[in-house]
Protein backbone atom coordinates (compact mmCIF):
# COMPACT_ATOMS: atom_id res chain seq x y z
CA UNK A 1 0.00 0.00 0.00
CA UNK A 2 1.25 3.23 -1.21
CA UNK A 3 0.78 5.76 1.84
CA UNK A 4 2.13 8.10 4.06
CA UNK A 5 5.82 8.61 3.62
CA UNK A 6 5.61 6.54 -0.15
CA UNK A 7 2.58 9.52 -1.42
CA UNK A 8 1.18 12.21 0.91
CA UNK A 9 -2.47 12.53 1.13
CA UNK A 10 -3.55 16.15 2.61
CA UNK A 11 -6.24 18.19 2.22
CA UNK A 12 -5.48 21.51 1.50
CA UNK A 13 -7.19 22.76 5.47
CA UNK A 14 -7.30 26.22 4.97
CA UNK A 15 -9.86 26.23 1.98
CA UNK A 16 -13.46 25.06 1.68
CA UNK A 17 -14.31 21.77 1.61
CA UNK A 18 -17.58 19.97 0.37
CA UNK A 19 -18.84 16.87 1.11
CA UNK A 20 -20.56 14.88 -1.38
CA UNK A 21 -22.76 12.03 -0.64
CA UNK A 22 -22.97 8.64 -3.32
CA UNK A 23 -24.51 5.42 -3.80
CA UNK A 24 -22.74 2.43 -5.17
CA UNK A 25 -24.97 0.31 -7.52
CA UNK A 26 -23.79 -1.94 -10.08
CA UNK A 27 -19.98 -0.83 -10.03
CA UNK A 28 -20.84 2.68 -10.45
CA UNK A 29 -20.59 5.40 -8.01
CA UNK A 30 -23.35 7.80 -8.55
CA UNK A 31 -25.16 10.72 -6.32
CA UNK A 32 -28.25 9.33 -4.58
CA UNK A 33 -30.55 10.30 -6.89
CA UNK A 34 -28.67 8.81 -9.68
CA UNK A 35 -26.81 11.55 -11.41
CA UNK A 36 -23.12 11.17 -12.30
CA UNK A 37 -20.70 12.84 -10.07
CA UNK A 38 -19.71 16.22 -10.93
CA UNK A 39 -16.68 17.17 -13.02
CA UNK A 40 -13.71 16.89 -10.65
CA UNK A 41 -10.20 18.55 -11.40
CA UNK A 42 -7.31 15.89 -11.40
CA UNK A 43 -4.68 15.36 -9.27
CA UNK A 44 -7.29 16.33 -6.23
CA UNK A 45 -7.42 14.09 -3.18
CA UNK A 46 -10.10 13.65 -1.08
CA UNK A 47 -11.31 10.10 1.39
CA UNK A 48 -13.84 7.57 1.08
CA UNK A 49 -16.07 7.01 4.40
CA UNK A 50 -17.64 3.63 4.18
CA UNK A 51 -19.09 1.41 7.03
CA UNK A 52 -16.49 -1.01 7.04
CA UNK A 53 -19.04 -4.09 6.51
CA UNK A 54 -19.77 -2.34 3.18
CA UNK A 55 -16.08 -3.58 1.91
CA UNK A 56 -16.00 -7.44 0.86
CA UNK A 57 -12.10 -7.50 0.48
CA UNK A 58 -11.64 -8.00 4.78
CA UNK A 59 -8.16 -8.25 4.15
CA UNK A 60 -8.49 -4.66 2.69
CA UNK A 61 -10.27 -3.76 5.83
CA UNK A 62 -7.50 -4.97 8.18
CA UNK A 63 -4.66 -3.22 6.55
CA UNK A 64 -6.36 -0.05 6.23
CA UNK A 65 -7.41 -0.20 10.15
CA UNK A 66 -4.32 -1.62 11.65
CA UNK A 67 -2.16 0.64 14.04
CA UNK A 68 1.18 0.25 14.54
CA UNK A 69 3.49 2.41 17.20
CA UNK A 70 6.40 3.76 16.37
CA UNK A 71 9.08 6.17 17.88
CA UNK A 72 9.22 9.84 16.59
CA UNK A 73 11.95 11.07 18.49
CA UNK A 74 13.87 9.68 21.41
CA UNK A 75 14.44 11.39 24.97
CA UNK A 76 16.79 13.77 25.35
CA UNK A 77 16.14 15.55 21.82
CA UNK A 78 14.16 18.24 21.93
CA UNK A 79 11.11 20.03 20.18
CA UNK A 80 10.45 24.01 19.66
CA UNK A 81 7.62 25.54 19.45
CA UNK A 82 6.98 28.67 17.50
CA UNK A 83 5.84 31.89 19.76
CA UNK A 84 4.19 35.13 18.29
CA UNK A 85 5.83 38.25 19.04
CA UNK A 86 2.73 40.35 19.33
CA UNK A 87 1.28 38.49 21.49
CA UNK A 88 4.04 38.60 24.20
CA UNK A 89 3.89 42.00 26.20
CA UNK A 90 7.31 43.73 25.84
CA UNK A 91 8.39 43.67 28.97
CA UNK A 92 7.81 40.21 29.46
CA UNK A 93 9.51 39.98 25.47
CA UNK A 94 12.76 41.79 27.06
CA UNK A 95 13.18 39.59 30.23
CA UNK A 96 12.91 36.45 28.03
CA UNK A 97 15.59 37.72 25.70
CA UNK A 98 17.92 38.56 28.60
CA UNK A 99 17.36 34.74 29.72
CA UNK A 100 17.91 33.40 26.68
CA UNK A 101 14.76 31.76 26.78
CA UNK A 102 14.57 32.01 22.78
CA UNK A 103 15.80 30.23 19.74
CA UNK A 104 15.92 31.62 16.77
CA UNK A 105 14.16 29.45 13.95
CA UNK A 106 12.55 30.09 10.49
CA UNK A 107 9.12 31.28 11.96
CA UNK A 108 10.22 33.69 14.74
CA UNK A 109 11.11 33.19 18.40
CA UNK A 110 11.08 29.61 19.48
CA UNK A 111 10.68 28.07 23.03
CA UNK A 112 12.63 24.66 23.64
CA UNK A 113 10.63 21.82 25.23
CA UNK A 114 13.14 18.63 26.22
CA UNK A 115 11.80 14.96 25.71
CA UNK A 116 11.79 12.84 29.25
CA UNK A 117 10.59 9.97 27.03
CA UNK A 118 10.32 8.83 23.66
CA UNK A 119 7.96 10.74 21.45
CA UNK A 120 5.97 7.70 20.03
CA UNK A 121 3.63 8.32 16.92
CA UNK A 122 0.52 5.74 16.67
CA UNK A 123 0.26 5.08 12.62
CA UNK A 124 -3.63 4.24 12.08
CA UNK A 125 -4.09 2.67 8.96
CA UNK A 126 -4.84 5.39 6.00
CA UNK A 127 -5.98 7.65 9.18
CA UNK A 128 -3.52 11.07 10.01
CA UNK A 129 -1.18 9.43 12.40
CA UNK A 130 -1.45 10.61 16.25
CA UNK A 131 0.82 11.55 18.87
CA UNK A 132 0.83 9.82 22.53
CA UNK A 133 1.09 11.62 25.61
CA UNK A 134 4.96 11.81 26.63
CA UNK A 135 6.80 13.53 29.65
CA UNK A 136 8.99 16.49 29.04
CA UNK A 137 10.05 19.70 30.18
CA UNK A 138 10.54 23.13 29.16
CA UNK A 139 14.00 24.55 30.48
CA UNK A 140 13.34 28.58 29.94
CA UNK A 141 10.29 27.76 32.95
CA UNK A 142 12.55 26.47 34.90
CA UNK A 143 12.20 22.53 34.04
CA UNK A 144 8.16 22.97 34.24
CA UNK A 145 7.10 19.36 33.82
CA UNK A 146 4.42 18.56 31.37
CA UNK A 147 2.54 15.11 30.63
CA UNK A 148 2.26 16.10 27.00
CA UNK A 149 3.53 18.41 24.12
CA UNK A 150 -0.05 19.90 23.56
CA UNK A 151 0.31 20.43 27.36
CA UNK A 152 3.98 21.72 27.14
CA UNK A 153 2.64 24.23 24.20
CA UNK A 154 -0.44 25.38 26.47
CA UNK A 155 1.76 25.92 29.39
CA UNK A 156 4.45 27.90 27.11
CA UNK A 157 1.55 30.00 25.14
CA UNK A 158 0.11 30.97 28.74
CA UNK A 159 3.64 32.17 30.05
CA UNK A 160 3.98 34.03 27.49
CA UNK A 161 1.29 34.70 24.71
CA UNK A 162 -0.68 36.47 27.66
CA UNK A 163 -2.53 38.29 24.95
CA UNK A 164 -4.03 35.41 23.67
CA UNK A 165 -7.67 34.44 24.31
CA UNK A 166 -7.32 30.42 24.00
CA UNK A 167 -3.81 29.07 24.49
CA UNK A 168 -4.21 25.94 22.40
CA UNK A 169 -2.72 24.86 18.96
CA UNK A 170 -1.89 22.13 16.85
CA UNK A 171 1.27 20.99 17.97
CA UNK A 172 1.86 19.36 14.49
CA UNK A 173 1.91 23.00 12.89
CA UNK A 174 3.72 24.58 15.62
CA UNK A 175 6.14 21.94 16.57
CA UNK A 176 9.98 22.07 15.44
CA UNK A 177 12.51 19.78 15.21
CA UNK A 178 16.11 20.50 14.71
CA UNK A 179 18.19 17.82 12.59
CA UNK A 180 21.38 17.95 13.33
CA UNK A 181 22.38 15.69 10.33
CA UNK A 182 20.89 18.37 7.41
CA UNK A 183 21.29 21.11 9.33
CA UNK A 184 18.05 22.26 9.03
CA UNK A 185 14.46 22.77 10.52
CA UNK A 186 11.35 19.96 10.44
CA UNK A 187 8.15 20.62 10.87
CA UNK A 188 6.73 18.11 13.17
CA UNK A 189 3.86 17.60 10.04
CA UNK A 190 5.74 16.76 7.84
CA UNK A 191 8.28 14.65 10.01
CA UNK A 192 5.30 12.90 10.66
CA UNK A 193 4.37 12.54 7.00
CA UNK A 194 7.66 11.49 5.64
CA UNK A 195 8.30 8.37 7.77
CA UNK A 196 9.82 6.12 5.40
CA UNK A 197 8.55 2.62 5.11
CA UNK A 198 10.81 0.72 6.90
CA UNK A 199 10.28 2.74 10.02
CA UNK A 200 6.69 2.42 9.91
CA UNK A 201 7.30 -1.55 9.95
CA UNK A 202 9.86 -2.02 12.76
CA UNK A 203 7.01 -1.03 14.71
CA UNK A 204 4.47 -4.33 13.79
CA UNK A 205 4.22 -7.28 15.98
Amino acid sequence: MKWKGDSVLRFDRDTKTIRIPVTFSSGRITLPDGRPLPKIRDGCCGELLLNDYAVEDRGFVKEFQSETTIPLLNAGQSVFFTVQVHQIPSELREQAEQKECFVDGPGGPYVQVRLEEALKLRLRGSKTPALYGCKCKIPCLGDKEAVSLNHAYTLISTHFETKRISHSGNVFQLGWWFDEGQKRWVQLDDLRMTLPPADRRAGEA
